[in-house]
């Protein structure tokens, strides 16, 4: 871990509810990266990440919990695996204030994973952050999951574009679903998305 120091904790965000967060600082207290995390099927949460260790692999498994009280109290543990970067999306790290990149990435403002993915684990959503500018700051914005049939079976609005969304997959069928971005009424980005048992 090279002296770098890892915490973990909550954020509060524009929709009232509070993220999962972690940061990297350097030995000299810089800020080498930060990340937030939230459980889309939670409304008005509490994300809590308590503790933070490191992984023999480089990267880092943080647990804590989710506790939801606008349906009734909900308390659920919480485990969350990263890469080095704090990314549970591969590559997160990559595509956040790279200009150079602009170009070539007009069209992408999400990345996802894993796909094909095992019903049961999280969809991990990473909205890509270097695309603000072609974004209204006036308009909603927001992700939704579609099955073959066109109908939705999942949907929620962003509220902040350095958030990594989780999409638990526990209750949809094995199959071909459609994940899209909108800006109003209009699809920014769709992909394919492969759901297994």
């Amino acid at each position: 871990m090279n002296g770098d120091i890892i915490t973990a904790g909550t954020t509060f965000t524009n929709d009232l509810g509070q993220h999962g967060f972690m940061r990297k600082y350097s030995l000299e207290g810089e800020v080498v990266w930060t990340r937030r995390y939230k459980h889309v099927d939670y409304l008005y949460a509490v994300q809590i990440l308590r503790s933070v260790t490191a992984t023999s692999d480089g990267g880092y498994a943080a647990s804590g919990n989710v506790a939801a009280s606008a349906i009734g109290i909900i308390q659920d543990g919480w485990i969350i695996k990263v890469d080095s970067m704090g990314c549970l999306v591969p590559g997160c790290d990559t595509l956040v204030g790279i200009g150079e990149m602009e170009s070539e990435l007009q069209n992408e403002w999400f990345s996802f994973g894993p796909n094909p993915i095992k019903k049961g684990q999280s969809l991990n959503v990473f909205y890509v952050g270097n695309n603000t500018q072609g974004l209204k700051a006036t308009a909603i914005h927001r992700f939704v999951l579609t099955n073959t049939n066109g109908q939705i079976v999942n949907e929620f609005e962003t509220d902040d574009l350095s958030t990594t969304y989780l999409v638990n997959t526990q209750n949809l069928s094995a199959g071909l679903y459609v994940f899209s971005f909108f800006e109003g009424s209009r699809v920014l980005q769709s992909e394919k998305v492969v759901i297994v048992e």
